[in-house]
């Protein structure tokens, strides 16, 4: 079961809290809601503390929603408090690389920069 809820800071910023299990099942509400976040405010932070677990569905809504927020010229974060799952989902998958063998930075997603430079 999947959860989400999307909670405006103000009127530039918005928080997408996520819980339970992220996946292909909620991908399409889930998009909607990062859209629309992105549409209406300049940042949006996504808190993954709750999850339970993610599929690649879902690693690639996160990394497409990145890269629209980009585009768009507006900032997507992650919270700071990374849950096991999430890394082993990243590790799995192959989306969290060695930085030292990323041969180009258009190809990255953006919780590699931001992990790494933790």
């Amino acid at each position: 079961m999947s959860e989400y809820k999307l909670v405006s800071i103000d009127k530039n910023s918005f928080r997408l809290h996520l819980a339970g299990q992220i996946g292909i099942s909620h991908a399409k509400s889930i998009k909607n809601s990062l859209l629309s976040a992105l549409k209406e405010g300049k940042s949006l932070e996504i808190n993954l503390e709750k999850i339970e677990g993610i599929d690649l569905a879902g690693l690639q809504l996160l990394c497409a929603a990145a890269k629209t927020a980009e585009a768009a010229k507006k900032k997507l974060t992650l919270n700071k408090k990374i849950p096991q799952c999430f890394a082993s989902a990243l590790l799995e998958s192959g989306f969290f690389r060695d930085k030292k063998t990323t041969s180009e930075k258009a190809d990255e997603c953006f919780w590699l920069s931001e992990w790494i430079n933790r």
